[in-house]
């Protein structure tokens, strides 16, 4: 019969360690930052394994012509199927093409063919080109109006996964009465070290998270990350971007005005040492350092966007070296499991030794991911 073996840690594993003469003090280099998950908030408490939620839209403030051009006296506007947006009857539009200035007003509408009277007002008929995207300027209803038009919109269920995440700790008590190296308590310490890895991995996931099924046997639940919502989880991605092209401030901008016609308040620009570098190359005037309004005595390099807002730029160790990510912040929040953030648990004694297990269950909710966030994928290094 074969002599039993330790599976923790035990004195003679760690070979280089017992007190020699130096000075207790250990030196390591934990790669622990997470600095994307440093500005996530902390939400309350779920409790179920799958957490619902929903977000609420308004109607759209454009439609989008098909394919057909449009002539100078055509009176049939015909839009995308899927951009109805509570049209009526007297709405006034106007394309957002540079350099246009007809207003046309809807007379009739069926389905996406909308019938329109030229020239509105002061206006000229012009030629429109195909897909020109146009803006309802309003809606007017003449007086003693009585037709009713419902223009609620559905509510949309969004939903993420509970992961979690766990790391143990098992010592012999040999190895914990053994003087070590710059080492006050090895307990301490291997739960301290267990710990940041833990951080480590949320840090990683709320960024790069793939949604799993709801969990069963042989099927580990995991969390969608924030990039997976912009990325719609595979469908139609807006906000996501995949040109392969340099960073650049028209670049920037242009992402962030993907986020600012979405009504949102994007105020965060987070990305890799190799994207966020590159800011030094964009002109000093759009650059600034500002202190933090959220840690004291740290500063921020702040981006000031062609629409007069001033974005963080946070480098973050984990993220891809071709990406970056502008977020607003007030719409993501990392949600634990009821009773389930982070804690450390000593384990029952089962030889002689001691193990602790520290563990924690979270959700990620990222909402309005399509609409309030963007990501620029494949960007040079």
């Amino acid at each position: 019969m074969a002599l039993a073996s330790e599976s923790g840690l035990a004195s003679y594993d760690q070979t280089n360690g017992e007190f020699l003469d130096l000075s207790d003090v250990l030196s390591a280099i934990l790669l622990s930052d997470t600095a994307f998950l440093g500005r996530i908030s902390m939400a309350s408490e779920v409790t179920e394994t799958t957490h619902y939620w929903m977000e609420d839209a308004l109607n759209a403030s454009t439609v989008t012509m098909s394919a057909a051009d449009l002539t100078a006296d055509g009176t049939t506007l015909t839009i995308t199927a899927d951009a109805g947006n509570g049209l009526r009857i007297g709405a006034l539009l106007k394309d957002t093409t540079k350099g246009t200035s007809e207003v046309v007003q809807v007379t009739g509408i069926s389905t996406v063919s909308l019938t329109v009277t030229r020239g509105y007002g002061s206006t000229d008929g012009e030629i429109h080109a195909a897909s020109a995207v146009w803006r309802i300027i309003s809606q007017p209803v003449h007086e003693n109006h009585k037709t009713t038009s419902d223009r609620s919109k559905t509510r949309t269920q969004v939903y993420n996964r509970c992961q979690i995440f766990k790391n143990e700790v098992e010592l012999s008590n040999t190895m914990l009465a053994v003087k070590q190296a710059g080492v006050a308590n090895e307990l301490t310490l291997q739960i301290t070290n267990r710990t940041l890895e833990l951080k480590r991995e949320l840090g990683m996931t709320v960024y790069h998270g793939i949604r799993s099924g709801a969990g069963a046997d042989g099927t580990y639940r995991s969390m969608a990350g924030a990039r997976e919502f912009v990325y719609n989880f595979g469908g139609t991605a807006p906000n996501f971007v995949n040109t392969a092209e340099a960073l650049s401030d028209e670049v920037l901008n242009s992402l962030y005005r993907k986020v600012w016609d979405a009504g949102a308040e994007a105020r965060l620009c987070v990305g890799g040492a190799d994207q966020i570098t590159k800011f030094s190359d964009i002109n000093s005037d759009k650059i600034r350092l500002a202190p933090s309004d959220r840690v004291r005595g740290v500063f921020v390099n702040k981006f000031l966007t062609t629409l007069g807002v001033e974005l963080d730029l946070l480098v973050d160790r984990w993220f891809p070296t071709d990406e970056i990510l502008i977020c607003d912040e007030s719409r993501i929040k990392l949600m634990p499991l009821s009773g389930r953030n982070w804690q450390m648990q000593p384990l029952a004694v089962t030889g002689d030794g001691k193990s602790a297990m520290l563990v924690g269950e979270f959700t990620l909710e990222v909402r309005n991911g399509t609409a309030a966030h963007a990501v620029h994928s494949n960007l040079t290094v």
